[in-house]
């Protein structure tokens, strides 16, 4: 593809380029770039592409797309957003698959992961056509799965990802969206048939600083374009009058969301919709459960709200059971993320929960005990907690053994915080761990007491 091409939809303030050159590829990331791309530096939220342009150059980067001219002589475009000028360009080396397909997005600081799901799974029951799906829990490509880094990735593997569902025969596309896919311009150049909104409540803040900020960036997207819009207020009128294999009221809400979307897109009638409900399969590490008797759910819960919606759904558990135990929750807070939330985070659950395990997240390079004196703060005992019990046991593997071996029968041991995920961060490296697996571990020890 020559340069003009790929600048189709790009805003250009000036070019020091020949429009003729031949582009083999696009880039953003300077460890991943091959002679013959095009360099795109992009101010990242740890990194400023910028810095690393005589990086690419030395790589073989035939032109520059930038904010700012480089220091040393080379082809470049001048923009005034290069975030921007990445999905224009990425869109136009993939040819535009977003044009190709129906695709749906769905906002919210809870309950992306299980709507989108759930939309996937009853958009290619109901049509018998194949939907692509981007989220937290991976990518899928029809029924084939691919690893995921971000909710909503960059641009350029958007674009990648669209164009390798429209090459399968895909024809939906069913996407979660970010605020910080939205206020990056992940998701610029992308026609969105129906978008809807779960839920907004605190998350983010170390990124947007102000919640009402938060906010903005989810509604302004939402109210942006043509194409169908759900709000709560919408689908809070759907009518759960069908079995589904979703557990508590937060997980209502969900179906609910997801029942209005597919009704949205007028692909089968609401009767045999609302049957296929029935049908669905469950989404791992959203109240999974990976035992019963006692039981343990594992959950991606890492809100005030999530946790909240999550312990609620586990008394409606325990009251329905008649020899219905303790609630025993183990959790913790992200490293480097919104300090404000911890403390709140750390009253909910001990309001909520019998035995409180405070314990490690994903401390990244914040010191772990620093992040549980900040839990502990919302965690002073009142009358209506003086009986709970606080456990303080920084490594997140001997917490989920110790809270299993606590356990009785009759209890519901929640593992609240990672969900799905099958890592860990200490400092900047990922390490391997698994709530599911740790649980199971603990599990083989507590049957052989």
């Amino acid at each position: 593809m020559i340069l003009c091409d790929l600048l189709e939809k790009v805003d250009i303030t000036d070019i020091a380029a020949d429009l003729s050159i031949e582009i083999h590829g696009v880039c953003y990331d300077t460890r991943k770039l091959r002679a013959g791309e095009i360099f795109v530096a992009i101010n990242g939220y740890e990194f400023d592409g910028h810095k690393f342009i005589e990086d690419a150059i030395r790589k073989g980067a035939v032109c520059i797309v930038c904010e700012n001219a480089p220091d040393i002589k080379t082809p470049y475009v001048l923009v005034d957003d290069s975030r921007k000028a990445l999905a224009a360009v990425s869109c136009a080396w993939f040819g535009y698959p977003a044009s190709k397909l129906k695709i749906i997005g769905v906002t919210g600081t809870n309950g992306k992961t299980t709507v989108t799901t759930l939309i996937k799974q009853t958009v290619e029951k109901c049509s018998g056509k194949k939907a692509g799906l981007i989220g937290t829990n991976g990518n899928m490509i029809g029924e084939k799965s691919l690893p995921a880094a971000l909710t909503t990735p960059e641009s350029y593997e958007i674009q990648a990802l669209l164009d390798m569902m429209v090459s399968d025969g895909c024809q939906y596309a069913v996407m979660e969206v970010s605020s910080h896919g939205i206020h990056q311009d992940r998701i610029k150049g992308i026609f969105f048939h129906v978008k809807a909104l779960t839920n907004i409540t605190r998350d983010h803040l170390d990124y947007h600083k102000t919640f009402r900020a938060y906010k903005k960036v989810k509604y302004g997207w939402l109210k942006r374009g043509l194409g169908i819009k759900i709000y709560p207020r919408d689908w809070q009128k759907e009518k759960i009058d069908f079995a589904h294999p979703y557990i508590g009221k937060f997980n209502e809400h969900n179906v609910q969301t997801a029942l209005a979307v597919v009704k949205s897109l007028n692909i089968v009638s609401e009767k045999k919709l609302k049957k296929l409900f029935a049908q669905l399969s469950p989404v791992a590490g959203r109240f999974e459960v990976v035992h019963k008797n006692p039981y343990v759910i594992v959950d991606y819960a890492h809100t005030p709200d999530g946790v909240e919606n999550l312990l609620n759904a586990v008394r409606g558990l325990q009251h329905r059971n008649k020899n219905g135990g303790r609630i025993i929750t183990v959790f913790g807070c992200g490293g480097d993320r919104d300090k404000g939330k911890r403390p709140k985070m750390g009253n909910l659950v001990l309001r909520k929960s019998d035995i409180c395990f405070v314990t490690s997240d994903n401390p990244r390079t914040e010191n772990p005990n620093n992040i549980i004196k900040d839990i502990r703060r919302g965690m002073k005992k009142n009358i209506l907690t003086t009986r709970k019990t606080i456990i303080v046991e920084p490594d997140r593997r001997k917490a989920i053994q110790r809270a299993i071996e606590t356990a009785k029968h009759n209890d519901y041991v929640v593992l609240a915080g990672k969900g799905h995920e099958t890592y860990q961060v200490v400092g900047t490296k990922k390490h391997h761990f698994d709530d599911r697996e740790e649980a199971r571990k603990a599990l083989k020890k507590w049957r052989q007491k």
